[in-house]
């Protein structure tokens, strides 16, 4: 087989050594920094190109290592069958756009915690203080993961309002949700030519959806305890 490993998340030269291993071709690209300069990673262990598309028809099968880099290059790709195993522009916004996201699942009939998007800090900020509640902050789009957030109080997570007002500009918003307390789970399947080839599901607990609810609804009548 002759593998194609776009790695635009860095991570993806041990599956391409592995490959080679195998008796397989393997072609690694890997992007430049941001400043423009050449990255070492995978040189003098596995054949390196310095750009992906000409390989793209070379190879039997391709794998970019995340879903937003050229996502939008790649999409006339995936509409000519061409053999990528990842996700289009359509699946990268399930993740990277977290309403979106929870819309599909709700319509699947999975409960979700309850999620408020904003656009301006200020707004967060003044929302905290007159909840009072406890909330995880999470970017939309491919942000900062340092603007990712689980606060431990409202006054905690209002001051990081603040301080983000000033640091760090916005681009695509973010969403606060309900601090649940408990253990996070993440469920996943890979599937391929629509047949289920994989499945992970951690058995992970986590606190009663009836609990949650409760506290949800609490809040929504007005019930908001005082910030500190």
């Amino acid at each position: 087989m002759k593998l194609l490993v776009m790695d635009n998340g860095k991570c993806g030269l041990d599956l391409a050594y592995r490959a080679q291993e195998a008796g397989h071709s393997v072609r690694l690209w890997v992007p430049r920094t941001k400043g423009g300069n050449e990255r070492m990673a995978g040189k003098g262990i596995v054949p390196r190109v310095a750009d992906w598309e000409p390989s793209m028809k070379w190879a039997d099968l391709i794998l970019p290592t995340d879903n937003c880099t050229y996502i939008d290059r790649m999409e006339s790709y995936f509409n000519q069958g061409f053999p990528i195993f990842g996700c289009n522009r359509a699946a990268g916004e399930l993740e990277l756009d977290r309403l979106k996201g929870q819309q599909v699942l709700e319509k699947c009939g999975i409960e979700t915690i309850p999620t408020k998007k904003f656009m301006s800090y200020k707004d967060a900020e003044a929302y905290i203080r007159k909840t009072g509640g406890t909330y995880v902050s999470k970017p939309i789009g491919e942000a900062d993961k340092g603007l990712s957030y689980v606060s431990k109080s409202a006054a905690d997570l209002a001051f990081k309002m603040q301080r983000w007002a000033k640091e760090s500009p916005l681009k695509e918003g973010f969403v606060l949700q309900d601090c649940i307390d408990g253990t996070e789970m993440g469920n996943r399947r890979v599937v391929w030519q629509k047949r289920l080839v994989a499945v992970e599901v951690p058995e992970l607990g986590r606190k009663t959806l009836d609990e949650r609810r409760a506290r949800y609804q609490h809040r929504r009548a007005g019930n908001y305890p005082a910030i500190r």
